[in-house]
């Protein structure tokens, strides 16, 4: 999955700066310095944006470690390391059906944290408590469609650029969040709730 992190978060970085104003001549008509000061911290918008990434990316990261290159049936991880410290226990399956596009992955997993961190391109995150569903497939370089699902109690520590404030923490208690990828041959696109919040890019 490294190509396709690489690829979303060119594809984030992008969404972020057109949406918040970080692009030359966001926010000012003419496109001229107007020698304002640089933003003090990102919105609410963004931090939540920026939150559902690391997620998504902590879950492939787990995922990755885990589950990844072994061999398709049930999966059952009892105390599964974290990058960062704390364990995860992961169990499901993981299978995969030959069709005309080529290998379709398929995963239906269920992931239960216990102070699990993972450091990841737009911060660092520990599942202090909880769990996440994970489901759906993909077809390498054609396809996927996958959905993360859960509630859990989280800490973040999230890394920005354009602001005063470049490094913004958030908890997150009991909150429930759901992040579906879809790609279609290159195209990608997020969407879901983040503690009732929506987001998309």
């Amino acid at each position: 999955m490294m190509k396709e992190k690489v690829l979303k978060a060119m594809i984030l970085s992008f969404t972020l700066a057109l949406s918040f104003g970080l692009m030359p001549g966001c926010g000012d008509d003419d496109g001229k310095d107007t020698g304002d000061s640089t933003p003090s911290q990102p919105s609410e918008g963004a931090v939540r944006v920026q939150s559902a990434w690391v997620i998504e990316d902590a879950m492939w990261t787990l995922h990755n470690l885990h589950v990844a290159g072994k061999p398709f049936g049930t999966i059952n991880v009892t105390d599964g390391s974290c990058p960062m410290g704390g364990t995860v226990e992961i169990t499901g399956t993981s299978s995969y059906s030959e069709i005309a596009s080529g290998t379709m992955e398929i995963r239906n997993l269920t992931y239960v944290f216990a102070n699990c961190g993972c450091s990841e391109e737009g911060g660092s995150i520990t599942f202090v408590n909880g769990s996440c569903d994970h489901s759906g497939n993909w077809v390498k370089d054609h396809s996927q469609q996958i959905v993360f699902s859960g509630t859990a109690t989280m800490n973040l520590s999230l890394k920005f650029s354009g602001y005063q404030e470049n490094q913004v923490d958030v908890d997150y208690s009991n909150c429930n969040f759901s992040i579906s990828e879809e790609m279609w041959e290159g195209d990608w696109s997020t969407s879901g709730q983040l503690c009732g919040e929506s987001f998309s890019w």
